[in-house]
């Protein structure tokens, strides 16, 4: 009965067995033994691979995947690449990983696999992983120009501003009238405060692309920001002559219209926001601002509550009718509300403030 369970077959059988079922050090064993049996087979060490991979002794992983493909003549690697490209068109984006990243271990150095793995990682959301494979994939290649972009991108969003430049002018010197190469570079000099670079580079991505309205949106945030409200106003009224269906374009249309203190012209327009998104709980809630601005209270408070009639659990609406309430000195509504925004979000500190206030003044 001994010799039976010696044999290499079972031995590979009783290692996957010890494998499924978790036994990790006693699969090893098995395995091990079962290459001792014949060196000449590549399965034990793809399964000894997996079993070093699900244990994140990563280097031994590597060392037995490595041997399985060399013994295998390649087959293995191309199996795990095509499993996870198969899982990827699943949408199955864990196992794509998986599948990948094993193939990356017996290929290193595959551009192939680092592309695919730092796409899978942005979309899985594994932002510092997708970076990583962006930054090792452009030192083998590093004049991929998608992958320069897709690196700009993830920095940019992670507020990494200075090597979200670094990679954009890098493309701007292969892809010197791209475009989108200068308004991102345009994008990002605006974060960092430097006005004048930002234009310029805006300005020159205009050159290129004339009726890019979100050009002419950026450029009047420039202006706003210079408290240049008749520029701002000309550019955003430019951007809406190119396409008015943009609600984000009357949002920012209307933060100028308050700016000056054109209140109605501000409440036409958040209106029209308004119109291409209903759903847009921001120009709602900014409809109800210009409102007390205005010193029409009741109206103010019927805004911010139709915004918590299609948003029941939204604290900022909550919290400006209680804040308009108290200042009418109805001190049982504002209370009501201010309650309802620590129901909401009991982190809500200024709400806490102000139920406090309220006490105070009805126990003096």
């Amino acid at each position: 009965m001994a010799l039976f369970f010696e044999k290499f077959e079972d031995l590979i059988y009783e290692g996957l067995g010890y494998y499924q079922a978790g036994n990790f050090e006693k699969a090893i064993i098995k395995l091990n033994k079962a290459i001792k049996k014949n060196n000449k087979s590549p399965d034990p060490h793809d399964f000894l691979g997996n079993v070093y991979f699900d244990m994140n002794r990563m280097d031994d992983a590597a060392k037995e995947f490595k041997h399985a493909d060399s013994l295998g003549a390649g087959q293995f690697y191309q199996c795990y690449f095509n499993a996870g490209v198969t899982f990827l068109k699943r949408k199955s984006l864990k196992e794509a990983i998986k599948n990948f990243r094993k193939a990356q271990l017996i290929r290193e150095t595959s551009t192939s696999v680092k592309n695919y793995l730092a796409h899978l990682f942005q979309a899985d959301g594994q932002i510092t992983e997708a970076i990583m494979e962006y930054e090792a994939l452009l030192e083998i290649s590093p004049k991929n120009i998608e992958a320069l972009f897709n690196l700009g991108y993830l920095y940019s969003d992670q507020e990494i501003s200075e090597k979200a430049i670094e990679v954009f002018e890098k493309l701007l010197i292969i892809s010197r009238d791209d475009p989108r190469v200068l308004n991102n570079l345009g994008i990002l000099y605006m974060k960092l405060g430097n006005f004048k670079m930002a234009s310029d580079y805006f300005t020159k991505a205009l050159k290129l692309q004339p009726d890019n309205y979100l050009i002419y949106s950026s450029l009047s945030q420039i202006a706003i920001k210079q408290k240049k409200y008749d520029e701002a106003l000309k550019l955003v009224k430019k951007a809406l002559e190119i396409y008015d269906e943009d609600f984000m374009l009357y949002y920012d249309l209307a933060n100028i219209y308050i700016e000056i203190k054109d209140y109605d012209n501000a409440l036409d327009i958040l209106k029209k926001a308004v119109y291409y998104n209903p759903t847009d709980i921001y120009s709602q809630n900014r409809i109800g601002h210009i409102y007390y601005l205005k010193g029409e209270y009741q109206e103010s408070i019927r805004a911010h509550l139709r915004v918590l009639d299609t948003h029941p659990n939204d604290p900022y609406s909550a919290y400006k009718v209680g804040t308009i309430y108290l200042q009418l000195e109805d001190y049982r509504h504002a209370q009501i509300y201010f309650e309802r925004v620590l129901k909401i979000d009991p982190d809500y500190i200024v709400a806490k403030l102000k139920l406090e206030e309220i006490k105070r003044i009805i126990k003096s």
